[in-house]
């Protein structure tokens, strides 16, 4: 395989993930590839790509962009092309289905457009974004409601980047909010990007805790 599919496999297996279209297995390893990428390109030269793709992951140009930029670093970089492909190594337990076809290779888009094939999750995805922005512009109030109620698993302000890049979403999504209003900064508790600025900015530090990032 040659390193322009490498990159596409690894950026189409962290898009289905950020777009909520992997199975738990599959979303375990788009995390291993997403930190990878994150700490890849926390450059100057590829951190716009990224942060456009991890702000709006079905924009078909923002994919483009970044895996363009994923080409660029595997073939600079013999460490990241290595570590990308053993990320891209299918689990032990995945394998040739009866019906015959590779499972890992289900998920890919391969650069396919959203509304062929899966047009009634597309709009569910249009309509969970419309959903977020109405909450942020709902006010302060409600944000801290949802914050209180959730449930940020282990993590905690002590936890470090590097922990939170391997958590779920959901724990991910739920411990920025609490941070962010322990840190007394309701506004970016409520941002509808909370999850991929968070992702972002701790790609570049992985050993940063989570309350020191809410701090910055």
């Amino acid at each position: 395989m040659d390193l322009t599919q490498s990159a596409s496999r690894a950026v189409n297996s962290v898009q289905n993930m950020l777009v909520g279209r992997a199975t738990p297995t599959e979303a375990e390893r788009a995390r291993s590839l997403q930190s990878l990428i994150i700490e890849g390109l926390n450059d100057p030269a590829h951190s716009t790509a990224l942060l456009k793709f991890l702000s709006d992951p079905v924009s078909r140009s923002n994919r483009d962009e970044v895996v363009e930029a994923v080409t660029q670093k595997l073939r600079s970089d013999t460490a990241f092309r290595s570590s990308i492909s053993d990320a891209l190594q299918p689990p032990a337990h995945s394998g040739i289905s009866v019906g015959g076809s590779i499972n890992a290779e289900k998920s890919d888009f391969a650069g396919r457009d959203l509304d062929k094939s899966k047009k009634t999750h597309f709009g569910g995805i249009l309509v969970a974004v419309v959903a977020v922005v109405a909450l942020f512009l709902v006010g302060r109030e409600v944000v801290v409601s949802m914050a209180s109620s959730d449930e940020g698993g282990s993590l905690t302000g002590k936890s470090t980047c590097r922990e939170f890049l391997a958590a779920s979403s959901a724990e991910q999504v739920a411990v920025l909010k609490r941070v962010y209003l322990d840190a007394g900064k309701t506004e970016r508790a409520g941002d509808p990007f909370i999850l991929q600025n968070g992702v972002y900015l701790c790609g570049g530090a992985p050993s940063l805790t989570l309350e020191a990032l809410a701090q910055r």
